[in-house]
C-alpha cells in the first residue's frame, strides 16, 4: 500500500496527520551483517530498534521514530529508508501507525486529573 493510500485511510478515520506519533517501519535484509549496518546508519537519524527476527535467509527489522504522517513528510522518510535499505542489500516493506484524533490527548489529560 502506498503512502497516499495509508494517509487517505487515516484521514477517513479522522486522524490529525500533522500530529507526531510513533511510526513503525518494516524492512527485510539478506544477511544479519547487512541488517546490522543498516541499523547503525538509521540510529544516527533517531530511529529506534523495535524488534528483529531471522527467518529462513530473511532478516526482518522493525524500527520506529516519532513522525507526522502528512504526505510530504512521510514520503521523505520512506524515500530515505528505501534508499538506505537498498544500499545495505535490503528491502523496505512499509509502515504503520496509530490513529491520532483531535482532542484525544486533552480528554485523556482531563480524565487523569479527575476533570472529565
Amino acid at each position: 500500500m502506498t503512502n497516499r493510500h495509508i494517509i487517505h485511510k487515516l484521514a477517513q478515520l479522522g486522524d490529525r496527520l500533522d500530529k507526531p506519533r510513533d511510526v513503525h517501519h518494516w524492512l527485510y535484509f539478506h544477511s544479519a551483517a547487512s541488517r546490522n549496518q543498516f541499523k547503525a546508519r538509521v540510529q544516527q537519524d533517531g530511529f529506534q530498534i523495535v524488534d528483529q527476527a531471522d527467518q529462513e535467509n530473511k532478516y526482518r527489522l522493525r524500527i520506529a521514530r516519532a513522525e507526522t504522517v502528512e504526505l510530504l513528510a512521510i514520503s521523505d522518510v520512506t524515500d530515505f529508508l528505501v534508499r538506505t535499505a537498498e544500499q545495505h542489500d535490503g528491502e523496505y516493506d512499509g509502515w504503520e501507525t496509530m490513529v491520532v484524533k483531535p482532542g484525544r490527548f486533552l480528554s485523556g489529560l482531563k480524565r487523569m486529573l479527575g476533570r472529565a
